[in-house]
């Protein structure tokens, strides 16, 4: 950092996606005993944090008093963050959903997204803007289609029906939806993505466990790739027509009613710009220029929004997709 800054250079992108709450307070601390950032942001920077405890191996409980959680929901750590020169941070969220929480393994619960909700609103009252990732289509364990078990006895009393793969992953959007409409102010940008198999990864180390089939064909033809090439197996995963009309309906859910989104939008992948300019800034930008409403939609992307969700409701209703 301090050479950046003798460079001329004043923001620092961190792509470390393991990067923690306790290496955020050490880098401020670390800054501020060099005389950086003490009266005025000398250096801002971007970065990845995650909203539970996996991989992190920090006794805060020791070193802070307080967990990770309570530290992530105080004002005063994301104070601490902001000071120290955190501007922008992403946040893997991937889903809201109880069941595709579970089968992803990654630490999230209920309770967690619930607390996750304070902390976009602490990040955001401290000029922190927080980006938050989603993922359509990620697979269910093959334990969750075993009926006797009961996973789904929400969703099949409220369609009076067994339920399908496809109505999962609608319902899992509704879940989406609702927890981004109600944090939508303290989301600065979002990004939402169909699952891929990864090197690695619990699903392809143990495919059999989350009803896929590596396409062992596909990946021979592959001279290099950064996923595996995969199918569902019958019935325990989304078709392809459900994903592409839901990742088309997050786009215009965002277009529509994210608040940043016209102004974030073009700097999506140049966090630097998104630092420079600010959260107060980009704020005012947005309230003046692109207020949130239909208005933003286009007629066209009206009548598309409203065939989506005709075909979403009538798969949920018991009509042929």
């Amino acid at each position: 950092f301090e050479r950046g800054l003798k460079e001329g250079f004043s923001v620092v992108d961190i792509t470390d996606e393991q990067f923690t709450v306790d290496q955020a307070l050490g880098l401020a601390e670390a800054l501020q005993k060099r005389g950086l950032n003490k009266e005025a942001a000398d250096v801002v920077y971007s970065c990845y944090m995650r909203i539970d405890e996996a991989g992190d191996k920090t006794n805060y409980e020791a070193k802070y008093g307080k967990s990770l959680p309570e530290l992530l929901v105080d004002p005063e750590i994301a104070e601490r963050l902001a000071r120290g020169g955190m501007r922008f941070a992403q946040f893997g969220l991937e889903t809201t959903y109880p069941a595709k929480m579970e089968a992803m393994a990654k630490g999230t619960n209920v309770k967690r997204v619930e607390r996750f909700g304070t902390i976009l609103r602490n990040f955001t009252e401290h000029g922190i803007m927080p980006h938050v990732f989603i993922i359509a289509g990620a697979p269910l364990k093959e334990s969750f289609w075993d009926s006797e078990k009961g996973k789904f006895s929400i969703e099949e009393a409220a369609l009076g029906r067994k339920v399908a793969a496809n109505d999962l992953e609608i319902l899992e959007a509704i879940y989406n939806l609702r927890f981004l409409h109600e944090h939508r102010d303290s989301i600065f940008t979002l990004k939402h993505t169909q699952f891929k198999l990864a090197f690695d990864s619990p699903q392809a180390s143990r495919p059999e466990e989350f009803g896929i089939e590596i396409k062992e064909e596909d990946f021979k033809k592959r001279d290099i790739g950064s996923n595996i090439p995969f199918s569902y197996k019958e019935g325990h995963g989304p078709s392809n027509r459900v994903l592409r009309d839901l990742l088309r309906l997050y786009d215009l859910w965002k277009k529509e009613e994210m608040p940043y989104q016209p102004v974030t939008e073009e700097f999506m992948y140049a966090q630097r710009v998104i630092q420079e300019v600010g959260a107060e800034k980009i704020k005012e930008i947005a309230t003046t220029l692109f207020p949130v409403g239909e208005s933003r939609l286009s007629d066209t992307e009206k009548r598309e929004k409203g065939e989506l969700l005709q075909r979403m409701w009538g798969q949920l209703v018991g009509r042929d997709y």
